[in-house]
């Protein structure tokens, strides 16, 4: 069996097994310290797939678990990717294609509002589609910097050649998947924050 394979039936697995009755970031860390046979790389392709599936809300409900994941993965997708190259090669050939055109890839009557069907819950004015489909888009990481520590912190990340955005003169965007505990020191050069914070 292929390690995506691997990764796949354990993210079964923990889904299947995962009953609400906590939060799921503490479930899944709950698990993998249970199960040290997984590296570091092992469970960071698990648990994005458990959070792709989750992001497919209440979509797809006929496919299999199994299906219900990879389906997540390739609508959460911007670009191809490993697992999915194995898994689906012809939904990571079409990985760039706009999530409507995903959808519509996936099953003809699909529709956005299905992953999030309770619009007329939603405050008047709400963009509810594209809400939706922000559901679908991994949010960057924020970086609040400590006061004095900005030019340090800058010149850092562009010596280890990572990508930034400076939002304000103390907030950077980042790719969410950066590994920023090898070159910062965090809460004493930055602070990790939701943007809105």
């Amino acid at each position: 069996m292929s390690r995506y394979h691997s990764y796949l039936n354990t993210a079964v697995t923990i889904l299947t097994n995962y009953k609400g009755e906590e939060p799921f970031t503490g479930y899944i860390k709950k698990f993998f310290a249970a199960n040290k046979k997984y590296g570091s790389k092992d469970r960071k392709s698990i648990s994005h797939l458990c959070y792709c599936y989750f992001r497919t809300g209440k979509a797809l409900p006929k496919l299999s678990e199994e299906d219900r994941v990879v389906a997540g993965l390739f609508l959460c997708s911007t670009e191809g990717n490993e697992i999915l190259a194995f898994l689906k090669p012809i939904w990571n050939s079409n990985a760039s294609l706009s999530i409507n055109e995903k959808l519509v890839l996936l099953d003809k009557d699909l529709v956005v509002r299905q992953i999030f069907p309770w619009k007329e819950e939603c405050s008047e004015g709400l963009a509810t589609e594209l809400f939706t489909e922000s559901f679908l888009k991994q949010p960057d990481l924020f970086l609040r910097m400590r006061p004095g520590k900005e030019k340090q912190v800058k010149a850092k990340l562009k010596n280890s050649e990572i990508e930034f955005t400076s939002l304000s003169n103390s907030c950077l965007a980042l790719s969410n998947n950066t590994k920023i505990e090898t070159v910062l020191e965090t809460d004493k050069e930055v602070v990790i924050q939701d943007y809105s914070s």
